[in-house]
């Protein structure tokens, strides 16, 4: 191999090496995306459910409210 193919070669080799590191970033990037959609979804899913709840306690409490209020009479 000539000189001129050895570092041609040696440059094929780098660039190769830089495009997987590059890669492997991007999927890195990619799984971490993802990983924040998943718990965005999930935080979203836990409000609703509290807010569910909360409605719930509400009726809880004027329903207790109110019979506190029939034995108070």
């Amino acid at each position: 191999m000539t000189p001129r193919g050895a570092l041609r070669s040696r440059s094929d080799v780098r660039c190769e090496d830089a495009e997987n590191g590059h890669r492997r970033v991007a999927e890195e990037i990619n799984r971490h995306i993802q990983q924040i959609y998943d718990e965005a979804r999930l935080v979203e899913s836990l409000a609703n459910s509290a807010q569910e709840d909360s409605g719930w306690l509400s009726l809880l409490s004027n329903e207790l409210n109110g019979l506190v209020g029939r034995f108070k009479s």
